[in-house]
């Protein structure tokens, strides 16, 4: 006899399924040769692949699917399908500046994890004006903590099921210049860091400051610091922490202006009162300025008793050195001036 041969078993046959990678598949499907087989319901799962169905020879068949196999001679009694899968591709979104501080982005395809190159500086144009370096990528569309920065060995790889948007992160050096009256000195104040995406005016947290920064002036008492020159109110503290604003396109700098108060010092005007006892009566007196000296209507019951008619002016009995001739008429002279630092007495001369 001629020509090829086979012979029909009607005999257990297994269906075994190749998973390919995949884990939690059917278990292994038991038919009789010649007869229809119908493929598990159960689809297995490998992260990052989508399952696109299961290959017999050159066909691919679905859950559910009826194959018939015949067996021939020879044949084992157990048959093989191998899970078929298709990579999952998803998408970074990476939010920046430009070089000319316009807000832009760019898309790039990732995989599954499978590593992918993190943009840099130079592959996307972004922004370095006004001292500003690129520092990375954040997750945060609020945040400036530098998540990821651009690695040249392997890049990053992801196992996230979803399209991932990243922040630009740059930083710079903020600068304090005291602006004192003879010279301006200048010092590092701290790191400024700045989400390109989140904010137009990044803050930063800067101490005051110390007060020997500023000018040393004759009779004239450091009070603190202002943002304006010729301010007479302080309104920073020297060594205090405060939070300031500075827009990213700004000069990188913060001027900071000494106040100062002029000095001033204590008259004290002894006298007697209608009882005869001392008394004394204080009034202040800036270095240098005019003063007036009490009258008798200022002073409280000027003793006035055995003929004496009231009070014709004031000698001068501390400091020392101004002796005690010098006579300072009551209220009428506004151009009394001393020109010395510490309190001074005065004593009343009757009439």
């Amino acid at each position: 006899m001629s020509g090829d041969w086979y012979i029909k078993y009607r005999e257990n046959m297994n269906l075994e399924y190749d998973l390919n990678g995949g884990t939690s598949g059917p278990n292994t499907t038991n038919f009789y040769a010649g007869f229809d087989c119908s493929l598990s319901l159960t689809k297995p799962y490998r992260p990052g692949y989508t399952f696109t169905g299961w290959k017999l020879g050159n066909n691919i068949y679905n859950p559910g699917d009826i194959i018939e196999w015949e067996k021939l001679s020879g044949d084992s009694n157990t048959i093989t399908i191998e899970a078929q899968w298709t990579q999952d591709e998803y998408e970074n979104i990476y939010h920046y500046r430009d070089s000319n501080g316009t807000i832009q982005s760019f898309s790039q395809k990732r995989y599954y994890g499978h590593s992918f190159d993190i943009p840099t500086e130079t592959d996307l144009s972004i922004y370095n004006d006004h001292f500003w370096v690129f520092e990375g990528w954040t997750t945060s569309t609020n945040g400036t903590n530098v998540e990821m920065t651009w690695d040249d060995d392997g890049g990053y790889s992801l196992s996230t099921h979803q399209t991932l948007n990243f922040y630009a992160v740059s930083s710079r050096n903020i600068v304090a210049r005291i602006q004192n009256s003879d010279s301006s000195n200048f010092y590092t104040a701290g790191t400024q860091f700045w989400n390109q995406i989140s904010t137009d005016k990044p803050t930063i947290s800067i101490s005051a400051p110390i007060s020997s920064y500023a000018t040393t002036i004759d009779k004239y008492t450091f009070t603190g610091w202002s943002l304006s020159s010729g301010a007479s109110i302080a309104s920073y503290s020297p060594g205090i922490t405060y939070e300031f604003s500075i827009n990213y396109d700004n000069d990188p700098a913060i001027d900071f202006y000494p106040v100062y108060s002029i000095e001033s010092y204590n008259n004290i005007y002894i006298y007697k009162d209608y009882l005869g006892i001392w008394q004394e009566y204080t009034t202040s007196r800036v270095y240098g300025q005019p003063f007036y000296t009490p009258t008798q209507n200022q002073l409280n019951s000027i003793f006035l008793n055995y003929g004496w008619q009231g009070i014709i002016g004031w000698f001068l009995i501390s400091p020392s050195q101004y002796g005690i001739y010098n006579i300072y008429v009551p209220h009428f002279n506004q151009d009394n001036k001393l020109q010395c630092l510490p309190d001074i007495h005065f004593l009343n001369i009757h009439q």
